[in-house]
């Protein structure tokens, strides 16, 4: 008997049981246990989204999302968030980058930060907004997508955040399409950026989504 495609069938599944998943979006965040990641984090403009797609238009395994580093002279690696420009988180690149003023497109956003996992516990990382599409990696590895410049997303990130030092990279993607808000003709400007706040956001194994605190008790 052969095993072996039992065996592809039994990692794929603990792959996809480590992977990060979108959870409901949870409420009243301000009212949570949280951290913020707000404050200068590293941008990349990519036009031809060569981090991204390969010259067939396939996902490469290898983007900018991952975060290489040279680890001899011959690694052709053309991209190094650490030396790139920094730009305030949230807002757009529209008015922060005068070169980006009129610019619809990929622009790469990163930031490293600490973190301590606790135990028995779950985070979510939660972004107010990101105009227009977003694709987001922790440590790496894409933990899912959101289309939609005014509403607010998260995934639950507790399997692939470690003790020490880890890193968030967001592309981010304005460019307008006939079946997208905005579409091709429109009567506002088409910002492009991490344009609210972004907060990891400590909870419970089992909590609860929604709740408000009553003004008066």
């Amino acid at each position: 008997m052969n095993k072996r495609p039992t065996l592809i069938l039994i990692l794929l599944a603990v792959v996809m049981m480590l992977q990060a998943k979108e959870t409901p979006l949870i409420g009243n965040v301000i009212n949570r246990q949280a951290i913020s990641l707000n404050g200068d984090w590293h941008y990349l403009v990519d036009v031809q989204e060569c981090g991204y797609y390969g010259y067939r238009r396939d996902k490469l395994r290898n983007g900018f999302f991952r975060n290489a580093k040279p680890q001899q002279p011959e690694d052709l690696i053309e991209y190094d968030f650490d030396k790139a420009e920094t730009m305030p988180i949230p807002s757009d690149w529209n008015t922060r980058d005068e070169r980006l003023f009129f610019y619809e497109g990929t622009v790469w956003f990163h930031r490293s930060f600490n973190y301590q996992p606790k135990t028995g516990r779950r985070t979510l990382l939660y972004f107010g907004a990101v105009n227009y599409e977003a694709v987001v990696f922790v440590n790496g590895q894409e933990v899912g997508q959101h289309v939609g410049g005014f509403t607010a997303f998260n995934f639950d990130v507790t399997g692939l955040l470690k003790d020490g030092e880890n890193f968030v990279t967001v592309k981010v993607d304005n460019k307008r399409s006939r079946s997208s808000v905005p579409t091709l003709i429109f009567d506002w400007w088409n910002y492009g950026g991490i344009t609210r706040d972004v907060m990891l956001v400590d909870v419970a194994t089992t909590y609860i989504e929604n709740y408000y605190k009553p003004l008066f008790l």
